[in-house]
């Protein structure tokens, strides 16, 4: 492999090139990232930490967030992720039933004690 050549293509980002390294060879392998997280001393290597455990999970966490999301930003792949057209991400609501709300009302919940 071409280490010279795929930091180039990171664009000269060591974590970027960290993380592309990490997403294309330990899927094969069993590695947890525990055993990594014992040797970080600072809150950089945890956040790039946080952020190579991204890269194999579906979800969202607080750390390495920041760092995962610049990674695919980078990568082009935001539009892999956020497809607004096909996502109702703001839904409108029709009309507003006033008698649910009312009846469902926490506020007015009598709680047994």
């Amino acid at each position: 492999m071409d280490y010279e050549k795929t930091l180039v293509e990171n664009g000269n980002y060591a974590e970027f090139f960290l993380m592309d390294l990490w997403e294309k060879y330990t899927y094969k392998f069993n590695i947890s990232l525990a055993n990594l997280d014992i040797l970080a001393t600072n809150p950089n290597e945890r956040e790039l930490l946080g952020a190579l455990d991204l890269l194999n999970l579906n979800c969202v966490k607080l750390k390495g967030a920041v760092l995962y999301y610049k990674f695919i930003q980078f990568k082009g792949r935001i539009k892999d992720f956020a497809k607004e057209e096909s996502q109702n991400i703001n839904p409108q609501e029709e009309f507003f039933d006033e008698k649910y709300a009312l009846e469902n009302d926490s506020d007015r919940t009598k709680y047994k004690r």
